[in-house]
């Protein structure tokens, strides 16, 4: 599933869903260069949506903390101890804001770079696979030059071959000694270029 289906499947912008990658959502790039999401991790957000919104989830934060700090509800008979813990309230509210950002950010921040992880894995096994292919192609072509070098080789023999079988024995008696050991020693050595 594509960012824009996602986006149309929650009922949100393509911006939104953005920032939920790394944080709810995981996409994954595919072979075609698109980033694609899994269709169960897209319902589990659909259905964690649909059963609460971002305002409840701060509302409940807020009441953990103020549990934790030991605020206060209750109202004191002056009002002054009311008066200390809304402002109290207003400075925990607004601290959860900043830690809801920053959490948001750091995880935004470990989503990419997971995708960049993910992007320098694909581009070193592309560089593995060329170099694979470089190395391949040059022992081909290393080939087809031993197979040209023992082509005339072997044409060589052949030639030399044909002109001693060529030679009757008087011609042969005729060629000079040297010339019979150089052909001998050419025979033997294989040396034919």
């Amino acid at each position: 599933m594509t960012r824009a289906g996602v986006a149309k499947r929650l009922g949100k912008s393509i911006a939104t869903v953005r920032r939920m990658e790394g944080v709810e959502l995981h996409p994954v790039l595919d072979a075609g260069g698109v980033w694609r999401f899994r269709e169960a991790e897209v319902e589990r957000v659909t259905r964690s949506t649909s059963t609460s919104s971002p305002r409840a989830h701060r509302s409940a934060a807020l009441r953990s903390l103020h549990r934790s700090h030991g605020f206060r509800a209750e109202r004191d008979v002056d009002g002054e101890d009311e008066l200390e813990n809304a402002e109290s309230h207003a400075v925990a509210a607004a601290r959860l804001v900043a830690a809801e950002r920053e959490l948001g950010a750091e995880r935004q921040h470990a989503g990419h770079a997971a995708q960049a992880a993910q992007a320098a894995q694909a581009a070193q096994a592309a560089e593995a696979e060329r170099a694979r292919h470089a190395h391949a192609l040059r022992n081909a072509e290393q080939r087809g030059r031993d197979s040209a070098a023992a082509e005339r080789e072997r044409r060589a023999m052949h030639e030399t071959l044909e002109f001693i079988e060529s030679l009757t024995p008087r011609e042969l008696r005729r060629l000079d000694p040297e010339m019979l050991d150089e052909l001998t020693t050419f025979l033997k050595a294989g040396d034919f270029e």
